[in-house]
């Protein structure tokens, strides 16, 4: 009987083992490009253009930037700079076109501040800290 008391421990050590293999699937994508943009009532426009890659790229060494291609910011159909500060309600288009990776567009209406009307049932605690 007290081989029994080995047999689960032993058994278990079958049973918990894994394996870890790499997965590469060989799946023929083309990249597209991508438009990240936060835009805020009175500060810059800010974008970020980077391409799709898969989990499993390895060449790019993760950076996805897109050094080659032109952006343009329309507000309100009309052409701006890179300087112009939106405001609430501007219809914000922002057009980029790459020659590798093709085009995106992208379109905002920036939103007028929301005011808090009367709040109810909240329950509200400081708490003071010292250091």
């Amino acid at each position: 009987m007290a081989i029994l008391r080995y047999m689960i421990p032993i058994l278990s050590v079958f049973l918990l083992t894994g394996c870890y293999e790499d997965f590469n699937p060989e799946i023929d994508t083309k990249p597209v490009l991508c438009l990240n943009s936060l835009i805020k009532a009175g500060e810059p426009i800010e974008v970020d253009v980077t391409h799709t890659w898969m989990f499993n790229d390895e060449k790019s060494e993760r950076n996805h930037d897109v050094k080659d291609a032109v952006v343009t910011i329309l507000v309100n159909e009309r052409i701006v700079g890179s300087d112009y500060l939106p405001k609430e309600g501007d219809r914000i288009r922002i057009v980029a076109e790459s020659p590798t990776y093709g085009t995106a567009t992208a379109e905002v209406v920036v939103p007028y501040p929301t005011p808090i009307g009367k709040v109810r049932g909240c329950l509200i605690t400081s708490v003071n800290a010292t250091t």
